[in-house]
């Protein structure tokens, strides 16, 4: 049975001889051809991440972290200030009715 759920991203490898990061998995784009993130060719195409993860290529690592992950339009933190996403604080001195 197969699963009907679409990979985000596919791995791609280059063999041990390979000029380009050999041994090296790159993220790859379903459909984008043979080529990982980075933009260097990839010899085979595998649609679950290898468990080498030494061996990860640091290119294509940054463009999908940064592609599937994006960053806020505008930071959050300056606007709203840190302190109003944390929970109120109780005083260490107050007991179950607040003496």
């Amino acid at each position: 049975m197969t699963s009907a759920i679409e990979q985000p991203v596919w791995w791609g490898t280059n063999r041990g001889n390979s000029t380009f990061y050999a041994g090296r998995a790159h993220v790859v784009w379903p459909g984008s051809g043979r080529a990982g993130l980075c933009g260097l060719p990839v010899d085979d195409l595998w649609e679950l991440r290898p468990s080498v993860p030494e061996l990860l290529c640091p290119d294509c690592c940054l463009l999908a972290m940064a592609a599937l992950f994006p960053a806020f339009p505008t930071d959050t933190r300056a606007e709203i200030g840190r302190h109003e996403f944390t929970s109120p604080q109780v005083p260490h001195d107050a007991g179950p009715l607040g003496h």
